[in-house]
């Protein structure tokens, strides 16, 4: 179809719209202030039984790199798009779940794309209290697969590789069938053994250790993310908030991204009045297509329904997959290595 919407300051002309087994996939040249916008959308139904919205890490592991095409095709997944923001080493920057496995907890700073066992999404900025319980003690936990800094317990699983990263001098308990298998001092990284955890204490916070501890007592981990009422099984937290309850609320400056004025690549997801997620690219820093701002991509977002959306990483990072191939062109004309994607797979017949 070929037709335009006349906006407050956008002009979108739809050139390809296709619905395939339960995605819908378009292409927009959108008109700003700056010129025309390549502009990308897939739409799914989160409780589409035939359809998984999946958080795909680097490899599978906290750290590392990897294309977005790359861990598509691992997952062997028909369609995905560049996840929230990494840092240094490609650890993503707040919540991971995947499968209801909690890999690294919220920041509560920014919304978290959630989608939940009954299939219900939601973006919304959670917190995070984790604990494990030794026997009759309870020792709080600081943080969860992340590099340690002094003074702090921190708890690893082997989703965050083959050991701790530990810079520091550590006292830790070796946590393996819910039991302590090994009380152990180092003054370098343990190794996280499979099927096994590692509670890490430094400085002063190997005074939270509750005295009587031994090797063979029963030891469990448990936490609870707030608010939330049903049970989350995918996430992956987002960047900043665009649109929130049917409002643009972008700013132009923001933690992790800086300043947002200005027309970029970008990437960002939304739900829908409906409950639909979409996932929106935008081609910036060409010729063809210099980008948006955030308040522009906001009011895009408010333009094709969307009521809660935030933004993903961008610039160089903003990359769609499709059927095979990826969709887009990204600014620095090949994909960047990233930390982590958002995968789109088929679970079994394609409608």
């Amino acid at each position: 179809m070929n037709f335009k919407i006349l906006l407050s300051i956008l002009i979108i002309t739809f050139n390809i719209s296709i619905p395939l087994w339960g995605i819908q996939f378009s292409r927009m040249d959108v008109m700003t202030d700056c010129g025309p916008q390549s502009v990308y959308t897939m739409e799914v139904n989160p409780k589409n039984k035939y359809l998984k919205i999946l958080p795909v890490l680097a490899h599978d592991e906290v750290f590392g790199f990897e294309e977005v095409s790359s861990m598509a095709g691992r997952k062997r997944a028909f369609a995905a798009v560049n996840g929230g923001f990494f840092k240094e080493y490609g650890q993503p920057v707040g919540m991971v779940m995947i499968d209801g496995r909690l890999i690294t907890p919220p920041t509560g700073e920014t919304p978290v794309l959630c989608i939940t066992k009954n299939g219900n999404a939601f973006l919304r900025e959670l917190n995070f209290h984790g604990y494990l319980k030794v026997n009759n003690s309870t020792i709080t936990i600081d943080g969860l697969n992340r590099l340690q800094q002094q003074d702090e317990v921190v708890l690893f699983t082997r989703d965050f590789g083959y050991s701790t990263r530990a810079g520091l001098p550590t006292l830790n308990l070796i946590i393996q069938d819910g039991m302590v298998k090994e009380i152990l001092d180092a003054s370098e990284p343990i190794r996280i053994p499979a099927d096994s955890m590692v509670l890490s204490f430094t400085g002063t916070a190997r005074e939270r250790l509750p005295q009587g501890i031994k090797e063979g007592d029963l030891a469990e981990f448990f936490y609870t993310v707030t608010p939330v009422s049903e049970p989350i099984k995918q996430a992956f937290e987002a960047g900043p908030w665009l649109v929130k309850d049917g409002k643009v609320i972008a700013r132009d400056r923001e933690i992790r991204v800086g300043v947002t004025n200005v027309p970029a690549p970008r990437t960002a997801v939304g739900i829908k009045g409906d409950g639909k997620v979409v996932f929106v690219v935008v081609d910036g820093r060409q010729s063809h297509s210099r980008g948006m701002t955030h308040k522009q991509l906001a009011e895009f977002l408010l333009n094709i329904g969307i009521v809660n959306g935030a933004a993903l990483d961008g610039g160089g990072s903003s990359t769609m997959y499709y059927n095979g191939k990826v969709v887009n062109r990204p600014s620095l004309g090949r994909e960047r290595k990233i930390g982590g994607s958002i995968c789109i797979l088929f679970t079994g017949k394609r409608k």
